[in-house]
């Protein structure tokens, strides 16, 4: 019966490959709600993937008003974008942060830029979203890291093609006599997301900060963490 094809989404159980993409959250004429990956939509027809990695074509006329709203927002944009990069193996990444002493040599000033050639020969991808974050190391407490520096950018990857973007200069103050609680830069976390905010690719110049993309993202900036980024420590009171 149509009125109770979520019901039926929801309660079937077989075992599937979970997806790791964005999942939209739609819900039925009758306030029933599911959550799915949106692929295609088709005439009037969506072809989604279920959070448990069933797939359905269901009539969006099954949805409420606001739910039939999202998923003409969500076929807009695609309409509008092109197609959608969902993994990062045909891009080849690279990340510098040129750095220049002060006179003082008390401060260091580092100038970001990150270098992004797409190797796909067919497609271009629009607005891919970069979070670069650079981690220092506490002087005075090695233990402890921090958040030094993070920038936000979007690029266009026409096929075929290199891309860069130079971030803002910043500053860090180093170890002195005047300066006692300074930093070092530790190294960097760099997370590309597509349009749809699903992570693409990822790099840390660490080997423990591997695969931390979504805990990295909520990283906030000046506050200490321990060596592996998952857990805030405490302040050091002096």
């Amino acid at each position: 019966m149509r009125s109770k094809f979520l019901l039926f989404l929801l309660l079937a159980i077989q075992s599937q490959t979970i997806s790791f993409a964005i999942q939209h959250e739609l819900t039925d004429t009758e306030g029933k709600t599911i959550h799915a990956e949106l692929v295609y939509l088709k005439g009037e027809n969506l072809y989604l993937i279920r959070e448990d990695g069933k797939h359905f074509t269901v009539p969006i006329d099954r949805f409420s008003n606001e739910s039939q709203e999202i998923i003409r927002t969500w076929q807009e944009k695609r309409s509008r974008l092109g197609p959608l990069i969902t993994n990062g193996e045909k891009l080849r990444v690279s990340v510098s942060y040129n750095k220049e002493i002060e006179e003082s040599e008390s401060i260091t000033l580092f100038n970001p830029s990150v270098q992004i050639l797409n190797q796909d020969i067919q497609q271009s991808y629009q607005e891919v979203k970069g979070t670069l974050i650079f981690i220092g190391k506490r002087l005075d407490t090695p233990s402890f890291r921090q958040v030094l520096n993070r920038q936000e950018f979007t690029l266009d990857l026409p096929r075929k093609s290199s891309e860069k973007w130079e971030g803002d200069p910043f500053q860090i103050h180093n170890n002195s006599d005047n300066d006692p609680y300074g930093y070092s830069v530790d190294g960097y976390i760099l997370i590309l997301q597509n349009y749809e905010g699903e992570i693409i690719y990822e790099h840390a110049s660490k080997a423990e900060w591997t695969r931390l993309s979504e805990k990295a993202l909520s990283l906030e900036e000046f506050y200490d963490y321990d060596k592996t980024l998952s857990k805030k420590m405490e302040p050091v009171i002096y």
